[in-house]
């Protein structure tokens, strides 16, 4: 694939060595030894050995020889490389070798973040693609992501089986929240973990990477979320489509696709607080603790549990804080507007009557003027 790969490894097995294109061998910091490994190049590790009176005995493992050599007398061969250096840049004129021990010249360190003469837009492209090719090269992990989500969905959208397609009433209205609280739960939960998690676990590699200057924080971060969510992507699709065909929601396409943006978005947002709170905590316990008591009262003041018309003003601020009810009024907006309840008669006045004659009635009291105003009704 045009990748370069660099590995530190100590006495390889024979048919591991033979799959090196390059050797450096060093002894306390100093180059022994840099140049091709396979037997059959003129500048090979064997050739330059052979060339001092070292070559490999027969049914000796070449990478146990050169170690043993190096081990018996480490100064000696870093003399040799040294002076061997200072001829090949005599005899071409080369200044790579410009210092008196022979050793190379060390290239300037670039500052922390500084991605070298990378633009933005260039350092986002190639750690896109390498996080895209590490999230989707493990297809054991992609089949599992779809297998942990289809059979759940599954399962949930035969409990609820067509519930939604059945005459539209009162009675029928909170089962069908019900349906919708659970669609938007479990991917905010499970994305929330599994995004703390990936964050906990790259932390390593940002921090080598990011001092050694080569990227800045932001295409990182960039990168981080495309292939993330590129990832969720097919494991959205196999959570939503079996519950939303199972229910019986309108087989309409721009309903379907609305409802399917809408998990996706809150898995977008979910992912964000994850990677957030992994940036600071260590393991699954700490995203435990930080995730419960952000997710309680979300929970609580999402317009499910208590309807938005009887939610204190003090903890109105949370409502609107809320994932889950921006997910769940995006639903039901597409759901329940320009709908009327069959058990509800509508020639009554307001006041008197205890029931919803319309979607309109119903979500004017399960939600704010606000809420759907600008996430709604822009894209209907």
């Amino acid at each position: 694939r045009g990748v370069t790969v660099i590995c530190a490894i100590h006495q390889p097995s024979y048919d591991i060595f033979q799959q090196f294109s390059r050797l450096l061998l060093l002894e306390a910091g100093r180059v022994v030894f840099f140049g091709a490994a396979p037997e059959g190049d003129p500048s090979s590790v064997e050739a330059y050995f052979r060339g001092h009176g070292a070559a490999t005995p027969v049914h000796t493992n070449p990478a146990h020889h050169y170690v043993s050599l190096i081990q018996a007398d480490g100064e000696m061969w870093a003399h040799r490389w040294a002076a061997h250096q200072q001829q090949d840049a005599a005899a071409t004129g080369s200044p790579a070798m410009s210092r008196s021990n022979g050793q190379p010249r060390p290239r300037p360190r670039m500052e922390a973040g500084g991605g070298g003469k990378h633009t933005l837009w260039t350092q986002t492209a190639i750690l896109t693609r390498r996080t895209v090719l590490e999230n989707f090269k493990n297809r054991r992990k992609f089949f599992k992501g779809v297998m942990s989500r289809l059979p759940t969905s599954c399962v949930i959208g035969a409990f609820f089986w067509r519930i939604a397609m059945g005459p539209l009433t009162q009675q029928s209205v909170f089962t069908l929240r019900g349906v919708l609280f659970i669609i938007v739960q479990s991917p905010f939960i499970e994305t929330f973990y599994a995004g703390a998690t990936a964050f906990q676990n790259t932390k390593g590699l940002l921090k080598r990477e990011y001092y050694d200057g080569l990227y800045q924080i932001t295409p990182y971060y960039l990168a981080y979320y495309i292939g993330f969510l590129a990832m969720q992507l097919p494991w959205t699709l196999a959570w939503a489509m079996p519950l939303y065909l199972l229910v019986g929601l309108p087989l309409e396409v721009g309903k379907a696709t609305v409802f399917v943006l809408t998990i996706f978005l809150v898995i977008l947002l979910a992912c964000t607080a994850g990677s957030t709170v992994g940036t600071w905590t260590k393991d699954a316990d700490g995203n435990r603790a930080v995730l419960m008591p952000a997710f309680i009262p979300m929970v609580i003041f999402s317009g499910y549990v208590i309807p938005y018309s009887r939610i204190p003003a003090l903890w109105k601020p949370i409502y609107y804080l809320s994932p889950m009810q921006w997910a769940i009024t995006i639903i039901e907006t597409s759901r329940y507007r320009g709908l009327e309840f069959e058990d509800c008669d509508g020639s009554l006045p307001r006041s008197h009557r205890q029931c919803w004659a319309t979607g309109e009635e119903f979500l004017e009291e399960h939600t704010t003027r606000l809420a759907p105003a600008p996430c709604v009704r822009g894209v209907f």
